[in-house]
């Protein structure tokens, strides 16, 4: 009988924690990308959460969609012959549009 309760007592302690695990919920930030010189949509730019492999990259009008963790922090910014730009991700803006410098 004691170990009954024992047993009892352990599952309802696991299933307890369990529910207080932090769960890091996802958000979707988009953008744009344009140049500086010409004000043209950039496409191909690699838009990455920094130091994840999540990323993604622009279409040919510039445009870009990600899905991010609560806890990501910067995302890096970086084409060939740009400047490469890192943004603070906040937790209340869903629109990050850049514009790009050429080196």
């Amino acid at each position: 009988m004691k170990r009954l309760w024992i047993i009892a007592l352990l599952t309802i302690l696991v299933s307890g924690l369990s529910s207080l695990t932090p769960r890091l919920r996802e958000a979707l930030i988009n953008g744009k990308v344009i140049s500086f010189e010409e004000s043209l949509p950039l496409e191909g730019v690699s838009i990455m959460v920094k130091g994840t492999k999540n990323g993604t990259g622009t279409q040919p009008d510039g445009t870009y969609t990600l899905a991010v963790k609560e806890g990501d922090a910067v995302l890096v910014v970086s084409l060939e012959e740009y400047e490469t730009q890192e943004l603070k991700i906040r937790r209340d803006q869903q629109v990050y549009d850049v514009v790009m410098k050429r080196k």
